[in-house]
């Protein structure tokens, strides 16, 4: 068939919603590498290829030869048989993968995918415990044990521990890693469960205790053994909109308690309604969130690229009256690390940017005058070279030297050098240097170059008071960790 001859049977035999979005669309006859080739020979560059084809190109021949060697053996063959490309595969997957994931599972993207995930999210997952053999957790509490009611229950919570403590009556059952423990005292002694109260399992997804409900007994016939299951609920997989999705979509105040020398900080973990997103073309991941109202607000990100191995965070405040902002990321392949923190207020703003690779770096320094409009910046290198510039209404003006420090640009638009005897020196433009320099012009150049000097001095001592492993004089250090133990939720 010719392109009209195509074109026309596209229209007559395809629904009107495969749009080709041109009046006269491209007519695909073959396609090479990077190449794609219309039905009258025209050569094009595809900006605009499928997933594989990014990955591997057009016709790649170790992969066509790779299919065609297959379709002569089996062409389709179900799961439920073994096969050799499948095992490998398999094998593959497993080697490249971090932890302890080493199980794959095959099947097509979209609608196969989701109910998949959906079907092993629901399969519970048994644990046969011994009564007298396993022993409860260690439990701490900051400061006295405080419950706290779980709206629409009978039941309250632990909010003071990491440890998921409900409170039942007189009685206390703790679920930790799948399993319950009962207590007739907030502080123990524990006991393996052999029964849970149906009251805890009406604690609804608002509340922080909610992934407990997921952890159920289902056999108890003997004085030494008993059996648990647990569906991935527990761990915060949940099922939701025919999709499984990280989290129940409540957001959870953290615990934080000030009794003691050092704060106490239990946090939640964030859930699919924290912006969690995933680009499956550069495998990079991340989350983000933001609190905002008619007078300011706060924002954070992460994000984590496998490709490069970088990981970066941000975080932002602002507000009527200024904002603070500030950036890092740091690729541990090469050991490189970058840092920027800006702010701005009434009067005007500033800004420092700084990147570390081994013993190299750089950093650039900023403020602006609104006021007067002007805009001075430091720049400083490993090299021992700077520069200092302002820029404003009155002009612009500079002052840099080399990394051996003996050559200045000074701000008038002149090269000066210090001589041997400590006096300055100045370019004639021609490669010579004049015998000295304007009184003037000598008296500001000694002061920048003190003021330079001093500048360096305080970025050693500082280096080296970092390498040391000093730490800033009362400094704040948030303990704790696993679980958050927070106020109610909010549905975001």
């Amino acid at each position: 068939m010719d392109k009209k001859e195509i074109i026309e049977k596209q229209k007559k035999y395809l629904f009107s919603c495969v749009a080709t979005y041109y009046d006269e669309p491209l007519v695909v006859d073959h396609a090479k590498d990077q190449y794609v080739y219309d039905a009258e020979g025209r050569e094009f560059l595809d900006f605009f290829g499928g997933i594989l084809t990014v990955s591997v190109g057009h016709c790649n021949e170790k992969v066509t030869r790779a299919i065609d060697e297959q379709t002569h053996k089996v062409q389709h063959m179900s799961t439920l048989y073994a096969n050799e490309p499948q095992v490998r595969l398999a094998e593959k997957l497993a080697q490249i993968t971090p932890g302890r994931l080493e199980k794959s599972f095959f099947t097509n993207s979209g609608t196969e995918a989701n109910e998949t995930a959906v079907l092993l999210a629901q399969i519970p997952q048994t644990a046969r415990v011994n009564k007298k053999a396993v022993q409860a957790p260690e439990v701490n509490y900051q400061g006295d044990p405080q419950f706290q009611p779980i709206p629409q229950t009978s039941v309250a919570r632990a909010v003071n521990t990491d440890k998921d403590i409900i409170k039942v009556g007189d009685l206390y059952y703790m679920c930790f890693q799948g399993v319950w423990f009962m207590a007739r005292s907030a502080t123990g002694p524990w006991e393996v469960a052999k029964t849970v109260p149906k009251e805890i399992y009406e604690i609804p997804a608002s509340s922080p205790a909610h992934n407990v409900t997921y952890v159920t007994v289902v056999e108890d016939n003997d004085d030494e053994w008993v059996t648990y299951a647990a569906v991935a609920g527990y761990t915060g997989m949940m099922v939701a909109y025919g999709c499984v999705v990280w989290g129940s979509g409540w957001y959870y105040p953290p615990y934080v308690w000030y009794g003691g020398f050092y704060p106490v900080y239990y946090p939640f973990y964030p859930t699919y309604g924290f912006s969690a997103w995933y680009n499956p073309w550069t495998g990079a991941y991340g989350r983000g969130a933001a609190w905002y109202g008619p007078y300011g607000g706060v924002g954070a990100s992460a994000r984590y690229n496998p490709r490069t191995g970088t990981y970066s965070r941000s975080a932002v405040a602002w507000g009527p009256y200024g904002a603070r902002g500030v950036g890092e990321a740091y690729n541990p392949r090469t050991g490189t690390y970058a840092r920027t923190s800006q702010g701005s207020g009434v009067y005007g703003s500033w800004g420092a940017t700084s990147v570390q690779r081994g013993d190299d770096w750089a950093r650039t320094a900023r403020t602006t005058n609104r006021v007067t409009g002007t805009t001075t910046r430091v720049t400083q290198g490993s090299g021992g070279g700077e520069a200092i510039t302002r820029r404003g209404p009155q002009g612009n003006s500079g002052i840099a030297r080399t990394g051996s420090g003996d050559v200045y640009a000074g701000r008038d638009g002149n090269v000066y050098r210090r001589g041997e005897g400590g006096g300055w020196e100045q370019s004639n433009g021609t490669g010579g240097w004049s015998s000295s320099a304007p009184a003037e012009r000598a008296g500001q150049l000694d002061s920048d170059r003190a003021a330079r000097e001093r500048g360096n001095q305080r970025a050693t001592d500082r280096g080296s008071w970092q390498s040391s492993g000093g730490t800033r004089s009362g400094a704040s250090s948030y303990g704790g960790g696993g679980r958050s133990r927070g106020g109610g939720g909010r549905r975001r």
